[in-house]
């Protein structure tokens, strides 16, 4: 019976342990690729920026770098569904700077939308609104 209740709190106090891993803060490097998301996001789809192919051109380059960081984050976790979804992300860039150079605001357009698609479904699963800020589940 005491080996048992020796277990038991053992396995209470490791699912402790992994819901408070389960939301902590997130790294500066972390941190600093959404801050660049978001500000590329908002770039992205003020009025008429789908009509500006060199400043759409550069949000997708600077989306491709801070993509690349959250990827290498998620990896080093080992999440495998947060790495594919960081990794659609990239491609979504990939394809608003390719389209970009086809001069198409049409294309522009939906390629914006697909990239900004990109960021619900990841901060639905791993994001967790704290204070000003927010934690990584």
């Amino acid at each position: 019976m005491r080996v048992v209740s020796v277990t038991v709190v053992l396995g209470v106090l490791l699912s402790i342990g992994s819901a408070l891993r389960a939301a902590d803060p997130p790294p500066p490097e972390y941190k600093t690729a959404m801050q660049t998301l978001g500000g590329v996001m908002k770039r992205l789809n003020e009025p008429g920026a789908f009509l500006n192919f060199g400043a759409a051109k550069e949000a997708a380059d600077e989306a491709k770098a801070a993509f690349a960081v959250v990827e290498a984050f998620w990896s080093a976790r080992g999440d495998e569904k947060a790495v594919a979804l960081a990794a659609e992300g990239v491609k979504a860039a990939d394809d608003l700077a390719t389209v970009a150079d086809l001069y198409n605001p049409e294309s522009v357009a939906t390629a914006v939308e697909h990239l900004t698609s990109t960021c619900m479904p990841c901060h639905a699963a791993y994001r967790e609104k704290a204070g000003s800020g927010f934690l990584i589940k």
